[in-house]
């Protein structure tokens, strides 16, 4: 009986581009190689060894990518322009993204059949993102689910605005949508997805902005929403006690601790976020009413980390001429001179 050789192949190249600023070196190694599409984690195991000397954050990504046939999505808020070097060797193709991306203040995920690469507050709660909206699906009737689950290409010339891809997406699947508005003015590089279901798609856009999308009962169209997290105060415990209503004393040679946040803001109306503090913190704001009507909707940004209250409160209102005056939790907003 004729039995197939089941033989390895081993493929290599060498890459030189004739700069300064680039020399780049690719193996990859295919274990019986057959017909059959490899899936994005067996390409992903595969292993590659890179040098780069001032390559542009982007096209290190995108290189990467190409020579490992692995679809890519760079988050919009991630510094593309940005030169780095690197030098690995031996690894896999999944510890390459990752260790670039560390390197870089970023993370990375796997969305069904593309690495997603951004910041790493985007890339934690993308998963959670795509669950939360895929289970919104459960209850819809069955045409409107397979509308929202159809998986589809998709690509986009330069220049291309996200707002008219979500909504020319929903319009060709007959689908509406409400707050378009809330997808601010934007202008994406050319990209190119592999099929991706439209409700992954619509999620993957509006993260970048801190927005997600809301679907109404009878699944006919979605809202844009602001991402309830995107203002969620991440505090760390300075003790574990079960009662910190009473002060304790320190050992001697024990440590001082205190209470640290981490906060990230994109464009958040600054009323709103300081609602948000009283709510966790039980802080009281006391605004002149001179500022409280017009500044309350002041967009506001911070990427704050390990800071203390007025440290983060500094941070937020500094770069909008405003400081504040704190008595235990009464906190007094005025102009900064």
């Amino acid at each position: 009986m004729y039995r197939p050789a089941r033989n390895r192949m081993t493929l290599s190249w060498k890459i030189v581009i004739l700069t300064t600023t680039a020399c780049v070196y690719w193996q990859l190694t295919l274990a019986n190689a057959s017909t059959r599409k490899p899936s994005l984690s067996q390409k992903l195991q595969r292993q590659v060894s890179v040098m780069w000397q001032g390559q542009e954050l982007a096209s290190a990504l995108q290189r990467l990518a190409r020579a490992g046939e692995i679809e890519l999505w760079i988050d919009r808020n991630v510094d593309k322009q940005k030169i780095i070097s690197v030098e690995i060797a031996d690894l896999t193709f999944e510890q390459a993204f990752r260790d670039i991306a560390q390197q870089n203040g970023l993370s990375i995920t796997k969305v069904k059949d593309l690495i997603f690469v951004g910041p790493v507050a985007t890339t934690n709660r993308l998963d959670d993102l795509l669950k939360e909206t895929r289970r919104s699906l459960r209850a819809l009737p069955s045409r409107q689910r397979k509308a929202w689950l159809r998986s589809e290409s998709s690509q986009w010339p330069r220049l291309s605005q996200p707002k008219q891809l979500v909504t020319s997406w929903l319009k060709a699947a007959n689908l509406r949508i409400d707050a378009a508005d809330q997808i601010p003015h934007d202008l994406w590089p050319e990209q190119a997805l592999p099929p991706t279901a439209l409700i992954d798609r619509i999620v993957l856009v509006l993260a970048s902005f801190e927005l997600t999308c809301r679907i109404a009962p009878d699944g006919k169209s979605c809202a844009v929403v602001p991402l309830e997290r995107s203002t969620s105060i991440a505090q760390s415990r300075p003790t574990t006690s079960r009662q910190p209503q009473r002060p304790r004393r320190r050992r001697a040679g024990q440590r001082e601790t205190r209470q640290v946040f981490t906060l990230r803001l994109e464009n958040q109306p600054l009323g709103p976020v300081l609602d948000r503090f009283t709510q966790q913190l039980e802080l009281k704001f006391i605004w002149p009413e001179q500022l409280q009507q017009s500044t309350q909707e002041t967009l506001v940004s911070c990427d704050v980390k390990a800071a203390d209250l007025d440290e983060l409160l500094r941070a937020i209102l500094a770069p909008v001429k405003l400081q504040h005056r704190r008595d235990g939790k009464r906190v007094t907003i005025e102009v900064k001179p």
